[in-house]
C-alpha cells in the first residue's frame, strides 16, 4: 500500500462539511430518542420514526427510511428515518482530523498526496479519500 503518514490537522469550512459533501464522511449514528438529535452532528442520524411529527424541512434533510437494523451493541430498534442536520451547530472552520479520530478513524496522507480516512487499527486496503 506505500508508505503513509498520518495527517495532523486538516482545517476545513463547515459550509464544504454540510453542502460539500464531506458530511458522508461521517459515520451514520444512532438516536434513540427525538429530544436528543444533537445539534452540533453533521453526518447522518438514525431517528425514531415519531421525527417526522416534528420534521422542519430548513433544519434536516430526510435521506432515507431503514427497514431493520441490528446495532453494534445487539439492539434492534424499530424502522429509522435517517437525516442530516442542514445547519448544525459548528464554527466557520473545523479540523477534520479531529473530528475522524473522535469517529475512530486515523486520516493519513499516502505518497500520492491523497488524504484518507480509515478505521482505526485497520490494516487492509479499504479507506474513505478525503479530498
Amino acid at each position: 500500500m506505500g508508505d503513509m503518514c498520518e495527517v495532523i490537522s486538516m482545517v476545513v469550512k463547515t459550509e464544504s462539511i454540510v453542502h460539500g459533501g464531506l458530511w458522508k464522511l461521517f459515520p451514520v449514528i444512532n438516536v434513540d430518542k427525538t429530544k436528543d438529535i444533537p445539534c452540533d452532528y453533521p453526518g447522518a442520524m438514525g431517528v425514531p420514526i415519531t421525527f417526522m411529527d416534528k420534521y422542519n424541512a430548513e433544519q434536516f434533510e430526510v435521506i432515507g427510511i431503514t427497514n431493520h437494523v441490528k446495532l453494534e451493541d445487539g439492539r434492534e430498534p424499530y424502522r429509522r428515518v435517517v437525516i442530516r442536520h442542514l445547519h448544525p451547530d459548528l464554527p466557520d472552520e473545523v479540523d477534520l482530523v479531529e473530528w475522524m479520530r473522535r469517529c475512530g478513524k486515523v486520516t493519513v496522507m499516502g505518497e500520492d498526496g491523497i488524504v484518507k480516512a480509515r478505521e482505526e487499527g485497520f490494516d487492509g486496503e479499504a479507506e474513505t479519500e478525503v479530498l
